[in-house]
């Protein structure tokens, strides 16, 4: 988990300062060597699932440079649906199950309620990330950026901060609602609880200062 981690940092690193994302050297057997090993530990299903979560998370970075480079934010709804692919979170809660020993089956990862664990911890992790890294990213011209997307749609900067952060605390209710919903018996319940763990920690990592948002030359 701390090996892909890591890779998915280095990747958004490299992606935000450049024309493409990298197609081969280092990142390409580092991430060989990732996948090797989550592969030796999860079943077929899940790396199925895993597999496409990861396609679409690369996808949606190569539309988010589109978007950069033209200058153009997307509207809001095309927004949160890039958004939850860019962010890489259906990745990460993929991999908790793995690091639970947990796999949870088909029917209970598409069942109503855990999808909506996983569509608001993304949203919430994200929707947090973009209030912290906006003068960052409107510095490198990125914009899938919940501040940036109000912004632009007429909202002032004041009014755009104060919109995301009643949208976060509206996703944060449903994230708690639909967890508290799920019977403990439930597999599904235990990897619900991990996702509240990721937001609660990412939040905590958010607001206790990191130099990764900081200026740049």
């Amino acid at each position: 988990m701390a090996d892909l981690l890591t890779w998915m940092f280095v990747i958004d690193d490299h992606y935000e300062c450049s024309a493409g994302l990298a197609a081969d050297g280092p990142l390409i057997a580092a991430l060989a060597d990732v996948s090797m090993r989550l592969g030796n530990i999860s079943t077929l299903e899940w790396r199925d699932r895993f597999h496409g979560h990861f396609a679409a998370m690369l996808a949606a970075a190569t539309a988010e440079i589109g978007l950069r480079d033209a200058g153009s934010p997307p509207d809001f709804d095309d927004y949160v649906t890039l958004r939850r692919n860019a962010g890489a979170m259906k990745v990460v809660f993929d991999v908790l199950e793995v690091c639970l020993g947990v796999e949870l089956s088909s029917d209970s990862y598409h069942s109503e309620l855990y999808q909506e664990v996983v569509l608001a911890g993304t949203d919430v992790v994200t929707w947090t990330n973009d209030l912290y890294s906006y003068e960052k990213e409107m510095a490198g011209g990125l914009m899938t950026n919940m501040v940036v997307v109000l912004n632009h749609s007429g909202l002032d900067l004041t009014e755009a901060v104060d919109e995301t952060v009643r949208l976060i605390g509206e996703r944060a209710g449903a994230l708690r609602d639909a967890v508290a919903s799920l019977s403990e018996g439930d597999p599904a319940f235990r990897c619900a609880t991990a996702v509240c763990d990721w937001v609660a920690g990412s939040n905590r990592w958010h607001a206790c200062g990191t130099d990764r948002y900081g200026p740049t030359e």
